[in-house]
């Protein structure tokens, strides 16, 4: 319920420390695999030390973990430059 914080909540939270003074990791659901485009996008959002990426085969898998909270976030394109829209 309520809105999705924002790109900027994000990157707050991101840089909070907790009690114990490390920074929380966030596990960040992507499809694809280690390198692609979408994890690149997460570690330019979030930075690297408070995010663990976590990928996907598929979109459907991906989505799927973050709407059961197997992981914190998603990330996923809404474009793709040389193809459009992603459907």
């Amino acid at each position: 319920p309520g809105r999705p914080p924002s790109s900027a909540s994000l990157l707050c939270m991101a840089q909070s420390s907790g009690p114990s003074g490390e920074a929380p990791a966030f596990t960040v659901a992507f499809q694809g695999e280690k390198g692609a485009y979408s994890e690149a996008a997460i570690f330019q959002l979030l930075g690297r030390e408070a995010v663990r990426p976590v990928s996907f085969p598929s979109f459907d898998e991906a989505f799927a973990a973050a709407s059961s909270r197997r992981t914190d976030l998603l990330m996923v394109p809404i474009e793709n430059s040389l193809g459009g829209t992603i459907h």
